[in-house]
């Protein structure tokens, strides 16, 4: 059983999108999988209940859990699943604090911002205390939104190696993730960037790519099958 957080202090970092994308692509690979929403703005319920409505197969199992008990509400339901996937408000909440309590891992979205990366030192800090209860949590720090121009995004990608060199407690991710239209298209439909065979676009290829990169990294870090 693998749980997986998605989280961040900072709002608008792109967590539930790769969520969602990764929830996909793990349903694809043969996982029993539940989808857990600990946002009150509800987007994955949202993209959920859309799915469900464009009667986009496969189905994925999706709960929604905060408040108080979120921690061993979770843990009970996630028993009857292979993966657990959840994605947290972006912002320091309780259930953020409890997600990192039970996960095996956890996805750090970081945008090419300085406000993300001023954010960053607070999740570091979140990590310490997580691993005072949960001392095996793995942390994976995703570039996200990047800029789809190549020089544009190598400058990124350094500048924010550059700031996180000063940080330990963290894995970084093998392959960014670019701010690509094809996200927005997919997401509209209630599916997945893995679900746009017909987007043909160098955006829709790309992103195809990013995501399937992103996921065998995860799921090799925890030790799973992918």
């Amino acid at each position: 059983m693998a749980i997986v957080t998605f989280g961040s202090s900072k709002g608008g970092s792109g967590k539930s999108t790769l969520c969602v994308n990764i929830g996909v692509a793990r349903k694809l690979a043969g996982s029993d999988l539940l989808l857990v929403d600990a946002d009150p703005q509800q987007s994955l319920t949202q993209w959920s209940a859309l799915r469900e409505a464009n009667q986009v197969e496969p189905y994925l199992e999706n709960v929604q859990r905060v408040g108080e008990g979120f921690g061993k509400s979770v843990l009970e339901v996630s028993r009857r699943y292979d993966t657990t996937l959840i994605d947290v408000a972006g912002h320091n909440s309780d259930e953020l604090r409890a997600a990192l309590n039970i996960s095996n891992l956890v996805v750090l979205p970081l945008r090419p911002s300085n406000f993300d990366a001023w954010v960053f030192a607070s999740d570091l800090r979140l990590l310490e205390q997580a691993r005072i209860y949960n001392p095996g949590l793995v942390a994976l720090v995703c570039f996200n939104g990047l800029s789809f121009a190549p020089a544009v995004r190598a400058r990124e990608v350094r500048d924010m190696s550059e700031v996180l060199a000063s940080y330990t407690g963290f894995q970084v991710a093998q392959a960014g993730v670019g701010q690509r239209a094809a996200f927005n298209r997919s997401v509209a439909l209630g599916r997945a960037v893995l679900e746009m065979p017909e987007d043909t676009t160098p955006s829709g290829e790309r992103a195809r790519n990013e995501i399937i990169t992103l996921y065998r990294d995860i799921f090799t870090r925890l030790g799973e099958s992918t």
